[in-house]
Formats: C-alpha cells, sequence, structure tokens
C-alpha cells in the first residue's frame, strides 16, 4: 500500500473514533441525573457549625459500599459528630419516601438535635425501587451497619451501640435489614449488632396487608403482584425465637389504621420471640409531621427516643 493510502487509512480511522466519542458525550448529556453522577467523583466534605453552643462537625458522602453501575451518592452517608465525642451512642438514620426519593439530607435539624444531645449521627442513602429491587435497599442498610461498625470509633462513637431511626420506608428497611437474618449474614453479623430500632410510622412490616388495603398502581411498582415476594419483603415473616432481635420502638401517627395494625403486627411478634418491642401512639401527629418536628424537646417522639436510648445503653 502507498504512503497516500496508508495517510489515507488513519484519517478514517481517526474520523471514526471522532465520531464514536462524539456520540457518547451526547448520550451522556441524554441521560436522567442519577446516570450521569455515575461518572462523576463523589467528593466527601468536612465542615464545622455551631449548634447551641456545641461544635459538630459534619462530614458529607462518605461511601459505605461501591457497586459497579450504582450512582455512588446512592451508597454514601452523611456523619455529624461533636467535638471531643467518645464513646457515644450512634443513631443511623433512614428517611422515606415512599422507596423510591429522598435523599440522606432530608434528616435537617434532626441531625444537629441529636448531635449535641449525646449521639453521632449519621444519615445514609439507599438505592431506590425501581429500578432496584426491595431486597437490593435492604442490603444497602446492611452493609452500612457493616461500614458503621468498622469506622464509627474514628468519629466518636461506640460500634455497639448502634441504634436504627427509620421514618416510613426508612422504618420498613430498617426492620428488614436486621428481622431477615440473611442480610446482616453477608457481614458475619447478627440482629445484635444493633441495639435498639426506632421505628416511625411503617406501613410495610406486612407488606400482604399493605397490598390488601392500598392494592394497585399506588405500591405494585415498588413490591408488584408476586404474593410469594410480598412475605420476603415483610419483616413479620422473619421474627421467631430462634434470633435475638434488638429491642424496638415502633411509632404510629395520627388516625391511620393501617400502620397501627401492622406496628402492633410486628410487636406482637417481636414480643412472642422474646424481643423488647413496644408501641406508641402519637395522635396529635401526621405521618409527615412525626418525623419532621422530631428533634425538639417538647415532642413525645423525642422524649420517648431518649428515654429508650438511656435505658439500652445504662446512660444518664
Amino acid at each position: 500500500m502507498s504512503a497516500p493510502d496508508d495517510r489515507r487509512s488513519v484519517r478514517v480511522v481517526l474520523l471514526l473514533l471522532l465520531l464514536v466519542m462524539v456520540a457518547a458525550w451526547g448520550y451522556m448529556q441524554t441521560l436522567p441525573p442519577m446516570h450521569k453522577s455515575i461518572y462523576r467523583p463523589l467528593a466527601i466534605t468536612v465542615e464545622e457549625r455551631q449548634i447551641d453552643g456545641q461544635t459538630v462537625r459534619q462530614t458529607s458522602n462518605v461511601p459505605y459500599a461501591r457497586i459497579p453501575a450504582v450512582a455512588p451518592e446512592r451508597l454514601c452517608l452523611d456523619i455529624y459528630a461533636p467535638t471531643g465525642a467518645r464513646g457515644l451512642p450512634v443513631l443511623v438514620y433512614l428517611h422515606g419516601g415512599g422507596w423510591s426519593a429522598g435523599d440522606k439530607t432530608g434528616i435537617g435539624p434532626k441531625a444537629g438535635y441529636f448531635a449535641t444531645h449525646g449521639f453521632v449521627v449519621i444519615s445514609m442513602n439507599y438505592r431506590f425501587s425501581p429500578p432496584a429491587k426491595i431486597s437490593d435497599s435492604a442490603a444497602d442498610v446492611a452493609s452500612s451497619i457493616d461500614f458503621v461498625r468498622r469506622t464509627v470509633g474514628q468519629y466518636g462513637g461506640d460500634p455497639d451501640k448502634i441504634f436504627l431511626l427509620g421514618h416510613s420506608a426508612g422504618a420498613h428497611l430498617a426492620a428488614l435489614a436486621v428481622c431477615d437474618d440473611r442480610y446482616l449474614a453477608r457481614y458475619q453479623l447478627t440482629a445484635s449488632a444493633v441495639r435498639g430500632m426506632i421505628l416511625l410510622d411503617g406501613s410495610a412490616y406486612s407488606v400482604p396487608a399493605l397490598m390488601q388495603t392500598l392494592r394497585g398502581a399506588t405500591f405494585e411498582y415498588v413490591f408488584g403482584s408476586d404474593e410469594q415476594q410480598w412475605r420476603e419483603d415483610s419483616p413479620v415473616y422473619f421474627v421467631n425465637g430462634s434470633k435475638r432481635l434488638p429491642p424496638t420502638l415502633l411509632f404510629h401517627a395520627g388516625d391511620d389504621m393501617l400502620r397501627a395494625t401492622v406496628a402492633w403486627e410486628l410487636a406482637g411478634a417481636m414480643e412472642k420471640s422474646g424481643a423488647d418491642a413496644k408501641v406508641v401512639h402519637i395522635g396529635e401527629r401526621d405521618h409527615i409531621s412525626i418525623d419532621a418536628l422530631l428533634g425538639n424537646d417538647q415532642e413525645p417522639v423525642t422524649r420517648e427516643i431518649m428515654d429508650f436510648v438511656q435505658r439500652q445503653t445504662g446512660a444518664k
């Protein structure tokens, strides 16, 4: 082949490569933000804030797991620790959002309140369903528990005093990850890795009960239509006397009979298995305000949580 032919071939190859790069760039611009972020590095930030006369250090976007093709912000958490913290109980917050929305920043003022009242506070993100399955989201909770146990000491937390605080979908995922021991077993852990659970107004401790009450497009997009899978996604079906479950504080708000029913069902199953479970009705709050107003000395939920943690840790 002549020299001109060689140069022409090189130009063709370069042109093809350029076209591929342009096409790839154009495809990336069409992706929704969650997918675009897969290709962006996640920046960990640290800042200190003064809250009620105390210094709280916030470390944001700490990755607790890395899974190919999953956006990093779905697998990270924020840590709020008072300066000088040492051996403090740890409060891991799981936001609500119907299993398909929400963010760790939704913890809001609660983080500062509990960080200035003797806790290291952690707010986590998890994968959304769809496209993830409920089992994926619960696996993220188990993964975060393992990560927190291994690392929270450097922030002043006690890895043997981890409390899960979940609201709505977050309450369901917390209970599922702990009650179904297959999730924590992946990390050679058992339910005793958690000192206690605090569950705010969950509706899916029994998915069959949820679907029978609200069946239709409302929740089938999350739980599907397979009744056997509903049981697999239900914490109550994994409660039995062969495992040691942590003490649990369950709240239900307002006059929602479904959430009241499933809270009592889960608590009853736990008590039969030998676990300590308490149900508290907060009639003056609804599904949103029971979480939004938490972190206020005047709120009964706040007082119940503080008393619960003190009983479980022996703190005064």
